[in-house]
């Protein structure tokens, strides 16, 4: 058997979204699957034969967020641009008509009226040239493969195997596309960044809208997924693009993160992450890096509250509980093995008093946190620092 050869053929006009990290990683995991036998190759190539919309900008930025999802390549990168005389000399070959300024083969348009080549002709005479065994894209591509096809067997050459998937699609069936790229919305994969998505968690939810990888567990590496990726499985339907189930994916890998992992990545977003009650907020305190990141801000930064927590704060309910929870707390932050019976020792407490245990809590997490939401309280407890106590004194009084 040849070793399989693939490629990723990104165009450098717009950001990398997520319906083209997903072609990506369907090579990807190919070529790093068992039919590959350790012998298979991706090559990354550059489709810049739009000279007017190719941007190197671009292109940096696409190859820095293949290399930031764990999707590397083994050849690479090569570019269109450098293969003119090459496209030219095939042209040259081909049984084209010259029409409307423009060669045509097959009946529809290769080349430029200058003999510069288009999409479809590029393409072909690539992946002859690399000698790609196979060609793994969205099955949006079918007529390109037709006429490239055609190409190639006007060549005198033999076509590689092609796999068209279903595609991603927004709500309505609309297709994740270059333009969403364009825009810098939240299908790209530069926005999912700074959302704080960890690239194992996009590269899992985008391979489960790929294929059936035969296992119940859903957080899967990309290992993992390699092993068991398999082109008999890939999905037949078009499948949504789900940013809940991406969420949760998110949330799920945030969890399984080390101790040593989550403090760099909390540490990359200026966060604090210094103890292990920190850690533990931060790693229940949202479904994104940038939202476990806030949480613990909001728990070491000076409270500002919104109007909701003002609301608590001034409520004279929220004194009289908080002046129970610090006779009961002899010194801040409470050890984190001591913070769930503190807790518990405090709602009895408010209890025994006929304090109102809904607001009473919400209104001492107002006043401690600046919010009316946020992580178990035992965590506030734990948090917790004499300057804040402090802080929230003042509060009370002023």
């Amino acid at each position: 058997m040849a070793p399989v050869r693939a490629r990723f053929a990104p165009s450098p006009t717009g950001a990398l979204h997520v319906g083209s990290a997903r072609t990506a990683l369907l090579n990807w995991l190919f070529v790093h699957s068992p039919v590959a036998e350790g012998r298979g190759r991706l090559l990354l190539r550059i489709d810049d034969t739009d000279e007017e919309r190719s941007d190197p900008v671009l292109e940096a930025a696409i190859l820095e967020d293949l290399r930031w999802l764990g999707l590397d390549w083994d050849d690479g990168p090569v570019r269109q641009s450098d293969r003119t005389a090459r496209y030219e000399a095939v042209l040259a070959e081909l049984p084209v008509s010259r029409r409307d300024d423009a060669y045509e083969f097959g009946g529809r348009v290769i080349a430029r009226s200058d003999g510069t080549a288009l999409y479809n002709l590029a393409s072909a005479v690539d992946d002859i040239d690399d000698a790609i065994s196979h060609v793994l894209r969205g099955r949006d591509h079918t007529a390109n493969t037709e006429l490239q096809m055609q190409i190639i067997h006007a060549m005198g050459a033999e076509p590689p195997v092609y796999v068209h998937a279903p595609l991603l699609v927004f709500e309505g069936g609309a297709k994740v596309s270059k333009r969403d790229g364009e825009a810098g919305g939240p299908a790209t994969i530069a926005s999912m960044r700074r959302a704080g998505y960890p690239p194992a968690a996009i590269c899992n939810a985008l391979a489960l809208s790929l294929a059936d990888f035969g296992v119940d567990e859903l957080m899967l590496t990309l290992d993992e997924m390699a092993d068991r990726f398999d082109l008999d499985r890939l999905h037949t339907a078009d499948s949504q693009f789900d940013e809940d189930k991406l969420r949760w994916v998110s949330g799920q890998h945030i969890r399984a993160m080390s101790d040593q992992e989550l403090a760099a990545a909390l540490a990359e977003r200026s966060a604090p992450s210094d103890s292990e009650a920190l850690l533990l907020a931060a790693r229940t305190g949202g479904s994104t890096l940038e939202e476990c990141a806030t949480t613990t801000r909001h728990l070491i930064e000076p409270p500002r509250p919104d109007a909701d927590a003002v609301a608590l704060i001034c409520d004279v309910n929220t004194a009289n509980a908080f002046a129970v929870l610090n006779r009961l707390v002899p010194s801040w932050p409470v050890p984190l093995a001591d913070s769930t019976s503190t807790f518990n020792e405090f709602k009895s407490l408010l209890r025994a008093q006929d304090f109102k245990l809904g607001p009473s809590l919400r209104g001492v997490r107002a006043l401690l946190t600046g919010r009316t939401q946020g992580v178990e309280f035992p965590l506030i407890l734990a948090t917790l620092t004499n300057d804040r106590i402090t802080a929230a004194q003042r509060s009370l009084s002023s």
